[in-house]
């Protein structure tokens, strides 16, 4: 194995090293707290490359454009799930003080702190840009007029604790493009993304009633109310009680209620669901075409989980499946914004997900939700625009000399990502940053069609 190098708790400031610390001792440090990226970071790691979820030793230094920001030990392991069969692997680094042994967290811009730095891939999206820039505009339009992601009650839970500090919850995921070198080499473009934890949903998972939890590979559960312990990650409360397996429970038997006619959506929906939160879920996935966000890749959220009582909110998460890329090989015609339908109806339905639920809501809802719409787009929350600002922010952080040098280390072939990359990219077409920008452009003025919004 490479040589490991010491760590350091430096902090380079006006390019001179900055020593925090009794006698600049690095062993004073489990905490790192750095600004947001203005220029592209690089990842130096030393150490053999992993090969499982098993972690193996490395070192690591990081740096924005020249200048180092600091240096660590600890480990780093493959992440993922079914990109675990993918060429270009993702990855996970946990950082450690190296004469503690204590975690090292490090606080990125107004980020929670992280004790695992996760490195995103995307085979499937080789522009690196869609699953952050998707819910990044989900959280530009999602706030309130005062910035919260979530009603106001659950900012203030823990305000004998902190004061109400916790204001940045992501409520999501975020992340930024980085440089990823080890021992020497480059390894590739990834992305550093923020964990998708408790913290960021204001969740404390010692409290019954905070309940969390994410469908994992499940098919019908929206219509047959049917709740399947292996389709289901429960991450709050913690242990998982009866209680709050009833609230779930109960959730899947309304909205299957709901579908079966046997329930009136607009008599109860008070009693069981955040109706802003889905109906701005639901307008995220048409703006940029989910369809694997159905029955899929979203989090169920509530402060007031209870057996028989308690409001559900919805938030998106792994959105990289967007901005016509999706699991269905389509073409760049099939996938085009006018011609690929809505996402939240059971209409074309690419890549085989219902969206019998989503449709529903539609034909229950529609009045609110083309009032949501007219909305966004009068405030401007919604637009081509807005939406071209967020990705530039994204991609003015990428090297084009090293977007080249990635593509040759990771060519643009199927079993870079999980196999089917360059099939539903319809051959690397909808690689582009002008795909996206175009294509988010289309698909508001087609949305706007439906809507009949005239500006």
């Amino acid at each position: 194995m490479a040589d490991l190098q010491q760590p350091t708790t430096g902090f380079v400031n006006n390019g001179s090293l900055v020593q925090y610390g009794a006698d600049n001792v690095a062993a004073q440090w489990d905490y790192i707290s750095l600004s947001k990226p203005t220029r592209p970071w690089r990842i130096s790691l030393k150490g053999d490359l992993p090969t499982s979820k098993d972690g193996v030793d490395m070192s690591v230094s990081f740096f924005e454009g020249t200048l180092p920001l600091f240096s660590a030990m600890g480990t780093w392991n493959l992440q993922g799930q079914s990109s675990l069969n993918s060429l270009k692997k993702n990855y996970k680094i946990k950082l450690k003080n190296a004469v503690t042994g204590n975690k090292l967290k490090v606080r990125i811009g107004d980020w929670f702190p992280l004790s695992g730095l996760v490195l995103k891939g995307y085979g499937t999206d080789r522009t690196l840009l869609r699953d952050t820039i998707t819910t990044e505009i989900w959280r530009h339009f999602h706030r309130d007029e005062a910035g919260r992601l979530a009603p106001e009650a659950i900012y203030s839970y823990q305000n004998d604790q902190d004061l109400g500090m916790k204001t940045s919850a992501l409520f999501s995921t975020a992340g930024f493009p980085c440089e990823l070198w080890c021992n020497g080499e480059f390894l590739g473009l990834y992305v550093l993304r923020s964990d998708n934890d408790n913290d960021q949903y204001l969740i404390d998972s010692s409290n019954p009633k905070h309940f969390l939890a994410q469908p994992d590979h499940a098919t019908t559960f929206w219509q047959t109310g049917n709740y399947n312990f292996f389709e289901w990650e429960i991450y709050s409360p913690d242990p998982v009680s009866d209680d709050s397996i009833s609230f779930l429970k109960r959730f899947l038997s309304w909205t299957s209620g709901c579908i079966n006619g046997s329930i009136n959506p607009r008599d109860t929906y008070r009693s069981y669901i955040d109706l802003t939160s889905f109906i701005d879920y639901m307008l995220l996935n048409d703006v940029v075409v989910s369809f694997d966000s159905i029955v899929n890749n979203f989090m169920l959220c509530s402060w007031n989980a209870a057996a028989t009582s308690g409001i559900v909110s919805i938030y998106p998460y792994d959105e990289d499946e967007t901005f016509g890329v999706m699991a269905a090989p389509t073409t760049v015609d099939q996938a085009d914004p006018y011609n690929v339908g809505w996402v939240m109806k059971r209409d074309k339905r690419y890549g085989g997900q219902d969206p019998i639920f989503f449709d529903m809501l539609h034909k229950y809802f529609r009045p609110e939700i083309r009032a949501r719409w007219r909305q966004l787009r009068d405030k401007n929350r919604i637009s081509g625009e807005t939406i071209n600002r967020i990705i530039l922010n994204q991609s003015n952080l990428i090297d084009s000399k090293l977007m080249k040098k990635d593509l040759q280390n990771w060519p643009m072939n199927g079993e870079t990502g999980i196999g089917n990359a360059i099939n539903i990219s319809d051959q690397g077409k909808k690689w582009s940053v002008n795909y996206i920008m175009d294509y988010a452009k289309r698909r508001i003025q087609w949305l706007d069609q439906q809507f009949r919004y005239y500006g």
